[in-house]
């Protein structure tokens, strides 16, 4: 490990294998800082807020909380990127692949880094990677939902919620039909909830005493 690391992951010029952690946020690179965050917004960036009328403002909210969802994903997804190659970041003793001292360190490396990024406490990093990971790999159908606009972060979550104890080999048909009520009801998050939890109940009545 270089000299650098000594204070720790994410510490001041803390290193490890040939890339450095960076100490300066991510927004200070060029073209990331904050005057360029409406062209990250895209059309919605050049919206000029105080000249909508009613109409408008309804229909800008409606793209914006679609943006919303595709940013929760994204970040999901980045999340995981993120915790998958940590393990480079960290030397490596056996070529053969990573010890279990070297996973933890790596998975520290990734929680430092979410804690900079977002300016999270420890336990958030944590909870955001957990949460992240389940959804990228084991509710994909969500995630497409939420790229695509079509649910909030509330309504993934109840999805997630009663779907986690539902049998793998059951999920998708499980998130299928909740992606379809969704979609056609426009159920709010904690009446999804309830529906996913009788649909829970109904299809696999064993994941009652599960939980």
């Amino acid at each position: 490990m270089a000299d650098g690391a000594a204070s720790g992951p994410g510490g001041a010029n803390a290193s490890y294998g040939d890339e450095p952690f960076r100490d300066e946020p991510f927004g200070d690179a060029p073209g990331y800082g904050a005057p360029a965050l409406p062209a990250l917004a895209g059309p919605l960036g050049d919206v000029d807020v105080d000249a909508l009328s009613f109409g408008e403002a309804a229909r800008v909210l409606h793209a914006a909380g679609q943006l919303a969802s595709w940013l929760e994903a994204f970040t999901a997804r980045v999340t995981v990127r993120l915790t998958d190659t940590s393990p480079t970041v960290v030397p490596q003793q056996d070529p053969a692949g990573p010890n279990r001292n070297e996973e933890g360190l790596a998975r520290m490396c990734a929680e430092a880094e979410i804690t900079g990024a977002l300016t999270v406490a420890e336990p958030e990093a944590q909870r955001l990677i957990g949460a992240s990971t389940q959804l990228v790999e084991e509710f994909p159908a969500t995630l497409a939902g939420l790229e695509a606009g079509r649910l909030n972060r509330q309504q993934a979550a109840a999805i997630i919620g009663q779907g986690q104890s539902v049998p793998e080999h059951g999920r998708k048909a499980f998130e299928a039909e909740l992606l379809d009520a969704a979609g056609r009801s426009e159920l709010p998050g904690p009446k999804l909830a309830g529906r996913a939890q009788r649909l829970r109940e109904r299809m696999h009545p064993e994941s009652i005493k599960r939980r």
